[in-house]
C-alpha cells in the first residue's frame, strides 16, 4: 500500500510515535484480510461441492389418494419398519418426471389396487416434509437424509371393480382392502412415521366433513429424531 512507503523515513526520523500508529493499523488491515479470506474460502467450499452444507435440498413430489366408494376408503397394507406387510396406508408414490401430479396419481392408484379414479380428483392436503438430518427410519422412507418431499392428497371416486395389484414396481403390497371411513381412521393412525399419521388425519377429516379446503401440514426433522411441526403464530 502507497502508505507503507513513508515507513522508512519515520524510520530515519526516529518518530517512533507515527511508527507504532502504522504497525496498529497494519495489523488490524491484516487481520481484517485474514477474516475475508476465510469468509471467500467457505463460500467456495459450499458452492463447489455437492456434499456441503449449501447444496441444494434434494426434494420429492409424492402424491396420494383417498379413494372412496360409498362411506368406504380404499386402503394398501405395506412395508414398514417393524417389516413387509405392517403399515396400512392411503395408496399413492412418486410422481415421475413429465407426469402431472394428478396423472401420477391415477397410475398409482391402478398400479396398486387395480381401481380406476372417476371424474375429477379433489386436492385436500398439502403437506412438507424437511429432513435435514441423517437419520432415517426405513430403508424406503421419503425423505431420506438430507432431502425433502412435498406431499400432494387428493379425494377421488373409484369406478368400482375387485382391488387387485396390476403392476406394483415395487412389489410391496400386501393387501388392499375397502375399509369403513372410521374403521380406516384407526388403521392410519397407527402409521409408524408420524408425518404420514398427520397427512391421513387430514385427509379423514376432510372425508368426514365432506371439506373443500385444502389442509396443510409442515415438519422439519429435529436432530433427536422426531419430526417437528411448523407452528405459526
Amino acid at each position: 500500500m502507497v502508505w507503507l512507503s513513508v515507513v522508512p523515513d519515520l524510520v530515519e526520523r526516529q518518530d517512533f510515535t507515527s511508527i507504532n500508529w502504522f504497525a496498529e493499523r497494519a495489523a488490524v488491515i491484516s487481520t481484517e484480510l485474514h477474516r475475508h479470506r476465510m469468509v471467500v474460502t467457505l463460500f467456495l467450499q459450499i458452492v463447489e461441492s455437492p456434499d456441503s452444507m449449501g447444496s441444494a435440498m434434494h426434494t420429492h413430489l409424492l402424491v396420494g389418494g383417498l379413494l372412496r366408494r360409498a362411506g368406504e376408503v380404499l386402503l394398501v397394507r405395506q412395508p414398514g419398519p417393524d417389516g413387509p406387510g405392517t403399515a396400512w396406508a392411503l395408496p399413492g408414490g412418486r410422481v415421475e418426471p413429465g407426469e402431472l401430479s394428478p396423472e401420477a396419481l391415477l397410475r398409482e392408484v391402478w398400479e396398486e389396487t387395480g381401481s380406476r379414479v372417476v371424474g375429477e380428483p379433489h386436492l385436500i392436503c398439502v403437506a412438507q416434509l424437511a429432513n435435514p438430518t441423517t437419520i432415517r427410519r426405513d430403508a424406503g422412507e421419503l425423505p431420506g437424509p438430507g432431502e425433502s418431499a412435498v406431499v400432494l392428497m387428493y379425494e377421488a371416486t373409484s369406478g368400482g371393480g375387485s382391488p387387485h395389484v396390476t403392476s406394483d414396481p415395487d412389489d410391496e403390497i400386501a393387501e388392499i382392502a375397502w375399509v369403513d371411513l372410521e374403521d380406516a381412521a384407526l388403521l392410519l393412525a397407527g402409521h409408524p412415521f408420524p408425518f404420514n399419521r398427520e397427512i391421513y388425519k387430514r385427509c379423514i377429516a376432510a372425508a368426514r366433513g365432506g371439506i373443500r379446503t385444502v389442509a396443510h401440514c409442515y415438519f422439519r426433522r429435529q436432530p433427536d429424531g422426531h419430526d417437528e411441526p411448523l407452528v405459526f403464530s
